[in-house]
């Protein structure tokens, strides 16, 4: 088995499993877009974070009542570069996981958040991945 051979194997390796979590994360998301429960919340806060090229990056933490009366306080996973999706009091409609409430999203601040274009791009590399390993396996088998 050669080296390139090995770096191959490596590299389909590697691409497989952020693949698997890709698909993962994307189903979750459609999940939740398509059976969550919608609510209304409060924005309590911004967190801020940076993206890879030092862009600030700022997420609304917002707090709900569920219907059992329990209080939740949950961070959306998308940021935006400005704060003017809201201020701290507004009240914004969410969707959230029933079963993991602090799983959260805001249908107004990423209206394309779990689309099914993102399963398409994954599907694609999917079949790249698979072409490769196919060119690969014939190199190892003679």
């Amino acid at each position: 088995m050669t080296s390139k051979t090995v770096l191959g194997v490596f590299f389909i390796l590697m691409f497989g499993f952020v693949l698997v979590a890709a698909v993962h994360e994307s189903w979750r998301r459609i999940r939740l877009r398509g059976r969550g429960v919608r609510a209304t919340a409060r924005i309590v806060r911004f967190e801020r974070s940076e993206d890879t090229d030092g862009t600030p990056r700022y997420s609304p933490v917002v707090s709900f009542t569920l219907p059992d009366g329990s209080e939740i306080s949950a961070e959306s996973p998308t940021g935006t570069p400005h704060t003017e999706t809201g201020s701290v009091g507004d009240l914004v409609e969410i969707v959230y996981d029933r079963h993991r409430p602090q799983h959260v999203y805001l249908p107004a601040l990423d209206p394309g958040y779990g689309g099914y274009g993102s399963i398409l791009t994954m599907g694609i590399l999917a079949v790249l991945a698979i072409a490769a390993l196919v060119t690969l396996t014939r190199e190892l088998i003679p």
